[in-house]
């Protein structure tokens, strides 16, 4: 292979590289779990993190005690009795009316 295209070459795969590693480490920002206050009533639920708000009504993807994922209908973890739950949450929310409303992804009743 003739040097100019080897060091092409290189050169294209250092930036290709380069791309792939800020991807991969600037993707923090992903949806992730996280241990909330819940208020629960009926198949309406609100869960609290310290500067959002997220909520489910009648039907969300969620994981049973056993572990079985189900995609849709209410989690059997959520009564009206339940304090707290682990959901799966947008990184960011969006505003209303002053209010950070993040959307919920899924709830996970194994815990």
């Amino acid at each position: 292979m003739p040097k100019p295209l080897l060091a092409a070459f290189a050169l294209f795969l250092l930036l290709f590289g380069a791309v792939f590693g800020f991807m991969v480490g600037g993707n923090k920002s992903e949806a992730q779990w996280k241990q909330t206050q819940a208020s629960v009533s009926g198949h309406t639920a609100s869960f609290e993190g310290p500067t959002w708000t997220a909520k489910v009504a009648t039907s969300v993807p969620w994981f049973g005690k056993d572990g079985t994922f189900h995609s849709g209908g209410w989690p059997e973890c959520l009564t009206d009795h339940t304090t707290s739950g682990f959901v799966y949450v947008a990184p960011h929310g969006i505003d209303v009316d002053g209010h950070t409303v993040r959307p919920v992804y899924a709830v996970d009743c194994r815990h």
